[in-house]
């Protein structure tokens, strides 16, 4: 139906045209991850982060990491702690 040579069987958008790395959905910023399911649709980034890059790697990423280009701690929002 949707024209992405996916078998609609397999697609799981079967009514949208998408990527064979994302499994038949649209994917935007084609990191393998659906717009669906991606926090980060605009960006490039891993499934482990849910689609969003992650380029400081303190596995916090998308809106929770305050200092995406600082190392730091989940309960300083990503930041690393200054005092």
């Amino acid at each position: 139906y949707d024209e992405d040579l996916i078998s609609d069987k397999l697609d799981k958008c079967p009514s949208e045209k998408g990527s064979v790395k994302a499994n038949g959905c649209p994917d935007k910023d084609n990191d393998g991850v659906g717009d669906s399911e991606d926090e980060c649709p605009k960006d490039p980034g891993r499934k482990s982060s849910n689609g969003c890059p992650d380029e400081d790697k303190d596995k916090i990423w998308g809106k929770a990491d305050k200092c995406p280009d600082k190392p730091g701690k989940k309960d300083n929002a990503g930041c690393p702690d200054t005092d």
